[in-house]
């Protein structure tokens, strides 16, 4: 689902673009028309076909995490844990979840626990509890700047 406007600027030009995590899979996040912010909302495949469709291939955007390699900064690499879903018990595509999200908790998230949901889990614990976690971008880079300090 498109959202409804960029959480940076405001603008309501969402555009379809294309990344890659750290583990290589292609990801089609949006992003602003105007500011360029990348969001964490991915588009759907009937999305990305549609844009495929009426305006080719989506145009290659960088995530956060890119970002910040590019500027030279350390990336904590993905730790193979071997975990299944804690909720439904699925062992593919398993993610570590923070229960005490940073942009909520600030530094201090990192003395919370984690847990390990699948994908869908994840993606549904955000959705009923943190729906609008990308609109504190500025609460939340603050808080997670501090975090990956601590982190270090």
């Amino acid at each position: 689902m498109k959202p409804g406007k960029c959480p940076s600027c405001g603008s309501v030009i969402m555009v379809v673009g294309q990344a890659m995590r750290q583990d290589g899979r292609v990801i089609y996040p949006y992003f602003c028309g105007e500011c360029d912010c990348v969001t964490t909302q991915q588009a759907s495949k009937a999305e990305v076909e549609e844009h495929r469709e009426k305006w080719g291939e989506p145009e290659r955007v960088y995530t956060a995490t890119e970002r910040r390699g590019m500027r030279g900064e350390a990336i904590m690499p993905r730790e193979k844990h071997g975990k299944p879903c804690e909720v439904c018990g699925a062992t593919k595509n398993i993610e570590v979840h923070h229960w005490a999200p940073a942009h909520l908790f600030g530094p201090e998230c990192t003395k919370w626990p984690v847990g390990y949901l699948c994908r869908p889990c994840h993606v549904k614990w955000h959705n009923i509890v943190t729906p609008k976690m990308g609109e504190k971008k500025g609460l939340y880079r603050q808080h997670y700047d501090g975090v990956k300090g601590t982190r270090r």
